[in-house]
């Protein structure tokens, strides 16, 4: 498991992977409070290594990428993770950095193209109209209007509407490389060129 392959939490549980560059890869879970291990999923088909993290959806809903692999989705029944769906991108490799809508639709970004994903099969609701370019390591944010932020990891970052159809801004940001946008409560928006 590599470094940037995080760990997320619910106010319950704990989750993390499993595996080495040479063991499969699973999802497995904790209780948050005592550390105590619940579950873990079978083995994930993808890579040897793990680098992406996992994000958790507003509805709950925990999404991960394997590398070189697919996008799944789970939902933790309290007694098992279980996979709700699963989305193959039609890019070779794909960002594992998501954005979650307020009703847990998921953003990712697939063949330099912005999509949103449907929380609960997996369908694409909406794709942007323009490429990206450069958008293997590319971040996404959603504040609290909807409006989503995508770092495209080639010194631009761009503002769309919820629904991905309308580019409310671009903006040039020098040496923008792995950093994602940190949005307050108030609105403030902060971006660093990471060089």
């Amino acid at each position: 498991v590599g470094p940037n392959a995080g760990y997320a939490a619910s106010s319950t549980t704990f989750y993390h992977y499993k595996g080495t560059i040479n063991t499969p890869k699973t999802l497995f879970a904790l209780d948050i409070e005592t550390g105590q291990f619940k579950y873990e999923t079978a083995d994930l088909p993808g890579d040897g290594d793990q680098e992406w993290p996992i994000t958790i959806g507003s509805d709950g809903t925990i999404y991960m990428k394997r590398d070189g692999g697919k996008l799944y989705a789970f939902g933790d029944t309290g007694s098992e993770l279980r996979i709700k769906w699963e989305y193959t991108p039609t890019a070779t490799e794909m960002s594992g950095y998501f954005g979650s809508a307020a009703n847990g639709d998921i953003y990712v970004i697939d063949n330099d193209t912005v999509k949103l994903l449907n929380h609960n099969n997996g369908s694409i609701l909406n794709k942007s109209n323009i490429s990206l370019q450069g958008s293997f390591f590319s971040t996404i944010s959603v504040d609290g209007e909807g409006k989503v932020y995508v770092n495209n990891n080639a010194n631009k970052m761009f503002c769309f509407s919820p629904d991905l159809q309308t580019l409310i801004w671009e903006l040039s940001v020098p040496n923008l490389t792995y950093c994602g946008p940190a949005l307050a409560k108030d609105g403030i928006f902060i971006i660093t060129g990471a060089g």
